[in-house]
């Protein structure tokens, strides 16, 4: 399932480590604080344990200036046949949205 991934974090090194974890989910770069990328069941869970981790981490050494910085973090699991339905409005003209697609696997 299309999964999309919406961050507004006001630390830079937790928003990088976030986006790591987007990269290493297989995911792609929809915008600068959104990725999107295949993720079935368990690709979700274990990207959010991550997350959740990594925000546990942080909170434990955030300094009390960065406190009024935004954190907010948002996963959005898209059906087939509501991504379907995406469109991208930009200098073109209304286009569908491309699905991310898994790599294929090649065995060697």
């Amino acid at each position: 399932m299309q999964t999309l991934v919406a961050f507004d974090i006001g630390n830079d090194r937790l928003r990088k480590q976030v986006e790591t974890a987007c990269r290493d989910a297989a995911m792609e770069r929809a915008q600068f604080s959104a990725f999107l990328g295949e993720l079935d069941e368990d690709a979700r869970e274990k990207l959010l344990d991550t997350i959740q981790q990594l925000i546990r981490q942080y909170l434990k050494q955030e300094k009390k200036d960065d406190q009024d910085r935004k954190l907010c973090i948002q996963m959005f699991p898209i059906c087939a046949a509501d991504f379907n339905k995406a469109v991208q409005l930009g200098r073109e003209s209304r286009t569908p949205v491309e699905p991310c697609r898994l790599p294929p696997i090649m065995i060697l």
